[in-house]
């Protein structure tokens, strides 16, 4: 006769047994699938013992190899007076005119970006509803976001991209790819750009950028989410190439009302494999 079955909340004293199970490939599809409900558990010591990435395309040409060693931050960010600002990342190097306007630097951001990356994001907190995280929420420390920069810098499908004028970052764009090895070719986007530079094409400059350092790093797809009143930024995804896939219905709790938020995405024209 079967025993009890208790339910329960899952806590930091679950990680050894957790990771056990994730090392077993009949259940490995669950993690992949469940995962993200739990991302206290990723940033606390998941990733150390994690298996070796697995080429995400058979096949296919990818730059890099590695999966991302942090997990994605669901949301982003749209300022109002800015045409996009709410989920994406890139990497330049590429043939062509630079995203953005001419003023604005755009970089992939290393360990040493970490101060400056926090406080812009910190920043963002504070003056826009359009982040996840509202003031004070983020517990995020200068070593720690540097460490997950360097792992990113070494990933093959996630990167961080930082817009600068002047010598100050005004804004910033993430892409993060995925853990496993049937999303590795998906990254989800994260955008934030300060007010101040709103109006000035920064947005769609590191949107631009994220685009073409996924095509580059054999990415297949990307999506994020964007809150469904937020027709400035949706109205910039849709003309930099991402499509409406789903809704949320009152998922998110801004100022008192609860607000939808939509799934967009779009899949990258292919680029065929050199001839061995």
């Amino acid at each position: 006769m079967a025993g009890r079955v208790t339910l329960r909340p899952v806590s930091e004293n679950d990680l050894p047994l957790l990771r056990k199970l994730a090392q077993d490939p009949q259940l490995a599809g669950e993690f992949e699938l469940y995962g993200w409900y739990a991302p206290m558990l990723y940033q606390r010591g998941w990733e150390k013992n994690r298996r070796p990435a697995r080429d995400p395309l058979a096949g296919r040409r990818v730059a890099g190899r590695g999966a991302l060693q942090h997990p994605p931050q669901r949301f982003a960010h749209v300022n109002e007076n800015d045409p996009v600002s709410d989920h994406a990342a890139g990497d330049p190097g590429k043939a062509g005119p630079p995203p953005g306007p001419p003023d604005a630097r755009m970089r992939a951001a290393g360990p040493d970006d970490a101060a400056a990356l926090l406080g812009l994001k910190r920043r963002l907190d504070q003056e826009t509803s359009f982040m996840l995280l509202e003031a004070g929420e983020r517990d995020a420390s200068v070593p720690a976001l540097a460490r997950e920069l360097e792992s990113a810098a070494r990933s093959g499908n996630s990167a961080v991209i930082v817009a600068e004028i002047g010598g100050e970052l005004v804004g910033y764009v993430e892409l993060t790819g995925g853990t496993f090895h049937r999303n590795q070719a998906t990254a989800y986007v994260v955008i934030g750009v300060l007010a101040a530079a709103g109006g000035k094409g920064v947005g769609r400059g590191l949107l631009e950028e994220g685009k073409r350092w996924a095509a580059a790093h054999g990415m297949h797809r990307l999506e994020l989410t964007v809150m469904a009143h937020n027709h400035r930024a949706i109205g910039l995804y849709q003309r930099t190439g991402f499509s409406i896939e789903g809704r949320r219905s009152e998922c998110l709790l801004i100022d008192g009302q609860f607000i939808d938020e939509l799934y967009m995405a779009m899949v990258l024209p292919q680029t065929p494999a050199d001839p061995a």
